[in-house]
């Protein structure tokens, strides 16, 4: 069964809901340690390495599905929106297993509500 167009969130919906649970389930659950690229950049400090270029790869697969979501939800710098984001979540990785997760999921969802205001 397929779900239609009028069905699914809108775009900026997707982003914001994806900001504040899907960032802050993942950051806050037991035995987060961490992310698995950021460990590993950490571990191989040689851009040139193999293991640095793989996680350059998937940053920047990441940033442009973020991009592509914040320019479907009309915003006029997908962009500059999609860098702070990956920043903001890679910044809430490194640290999101010691925050309370109620805290952390609002405090991603108002940031991501804060940078897709016109």
């Amino acid at each position: 069964m397929t779900t239609g167009a009028a069905e699914r969130p809108h775009p900026r919906e997707r982003l914001l809901d994806t900001a504040g649970r899907l960032f802050g389930d993942i950051l806050c659950r037991p035995g987060f340690r961490g992310c698995g690229f950021l460990n590993a950049a950490s571990e191989y400090p040689d851009p040139n390495h193999r293991v640095r270029v793989l996680v350059a790869e998937h940053r920047r697969w990441f940033h442009g599905v973020l991009r592509a979501v914040v320019r479907d939800a009309g915003h006029p710098d997908p962009e500059h929106v999609a860098r702070a984001l990956v920043v903001l979540r890679g910044r809430a990785m490194v640290g999101g297993h010691l925050d309370d997760p109620q805290v952390l999921r609002a405090t991603l969802r108002g940031a991501a509500e804060n940078l897709l205001a016109p």
